[in-house]
């Protein structure tokens, strides 16, 4: 496990050096219900993921929903404006376990 004195990451493989470049940085993008599934689409410099588990009882009582999301990212010009935020489907199944 390594850390540069002036990183906020701690890397516990040293190829991951390769990803966070010569001068990481941690910034919050936005404030956003995010949980996971995120992806990047470089074409539309735009990040989609899911929100965070809701309940409710449709189709079964017990049953959750996610939202999928999209973030036009613009760059690394950060922070965002929540307004960068669009739901692109407002109710999505999500993986159940068992």
């Amino acid at each position: 496990m390594s850390r540069p004195s002036d990183s906020p990451f701690i890397v516990y493989d040293d190829e991951f050096n390769s990803v966070l470049g010569e001068t990481p940085r941690l910034v919050k993008v936005v404030d956003v219900d995010a949980h996971e599934g995120p992806v990047y689409v470089a074409d539309e410099d735009a990040l989609y993921f899911t929100t965070v588990p809701q309940p409710t009882d449709d189709p079964i009582p017990g049953f959750r929903t996610v939202a999928i999301k999209r973030l036009a990212v613009n760059g690394d010009h950060f922070p965002l404006d929540p307004s960068s935020l669009s739901v692109v489907r407002a109710s999505a199944n999500m993986a159940k376990r068992w």
